[in-house]
């Protein structure tokens, strides 16, 4: 009797590890998109994918030719078939630096996978008689009255948040309190793609909005919303507080939506 109890039990496990084991093991659709540093679309980029950073991952291309795992397009669409655990995803292209980024599938719920958008740079520093030559980004212009920042610029660490990025700003601080100077001018909105989504906290968005999705800051003098009535030049007219300066955060196209 306890003979054939220990070996109903010994099966019982042994089911319950093959059910586990096969359960980790899903099918998840990898989703996302390739640009370069100017944000033109990079295709026919080759791919692999590892787990755990050693063992290479099998998939399947939906965007591209599955038998070299190379990208048709700039859109990377892939059947994985795996599991829980951390990855890393590479790609290669002719003239261009390796990308790499990382995931991680949490549970085995997950059905779809969205990458961050990957971001390839091109081979731009070469040698010349032992000088080097490497292509650098502007990091601010003026185009009238307005200021403008490119985000792309600046280097920033992973996961950092907009007041990461302003505070790198040239001539641009930020108080405890959430208050932005820009060469000593008091930001007086902080709009994002013209609009004011944070109700006059400024905070709110200096601490939730990763600094990933920005293309670009513009700082400028906003007109007064009675300037029609009065036909007075925002510009010529401001006051002495300097209540009419704006910054605008400008977000990558693909981020508008959310």
């Amino acid at each position: 009797m306890h003979n054939a109890l220990r070996t109903t039990l010994i099966c019982l496990a042994a089911i319950l590890t093959a059910f586990t084991a096969s359960a980790d093991l899903k099918k998840f659709m990898l989703v996302g998109y390739i640009y370069d540093q100017e944000w033109d679309s990079v295709d026919s980029c080759e791919v692999e994918i590892y787990k755990d950073d050693t063992v290479k991952v099998n998939f399947k291309l939906l965007t591209g030719n599955d038998a070299t795992k190379t990208l048709s397009g700039n859109q990377l669409r892939a059947l994985v078939n795996s599991g829980i655990g951390t990855y890393r995803i590479s790609l290669f292209k002719d003239g261009y630096t390796p990308a790499t980024t990382t995931f991680r599938i949490g549970s085995v719920s997950e059905n779809t996978k969205y990458l961050r958008t990957i971001r390839m740079e091109k081979e731009l520093t070469r040698k010349l008689n032992e000088v080097t030559v490497t292509g650098t980004r502007v990091k601010m212009v003026m185009k009238g009255d307005t200021v403008v920042f490119d985000a792309a610029a600046f280097q920033l660490g992973e996961g950092s948040m907009l007041d990461a990025l302003v505070r790198q700003l040239p001539g641009a601080t930020i108080s405890s309190d959430g208050v932005i100077e820009v060469n000593g001018r008091k930001i007086n909105e902080l709009l994002v793609n013209g609009k004011d989504f944070f109700k006059g906290d400024p905070k709110v968005a200096l601490q939730n909005l990763p600094a990933y999705t920005v293309k670009n800051l513009k700082v400028y003098d906003k007109a007064d919303d009675d300037a029609y009535l009065t036909h007075s030049d925002s510009n010529a007219d401001k006051l002495e507080d300097d209540q009419n300066l704006v910054m605008d955060v400008q977000l990558k196209k693909e981020y508008i939506k959310g």
